[in-house]
């Protein structure tokens, strides 16, 4: 688990998760 880009935006995978719990990197 590490860093994916969000809207143009990096965030922490914890808060990928909060947002999409399918966080398939």
């Amino acid at each position: 688990m590490g860093h994916r880009i969000f809207g143009k935006e990096i965030i922490p995978a914890e808060h990928i998760t909060l947002i999409t719990p399918n966080n398939t990197a």
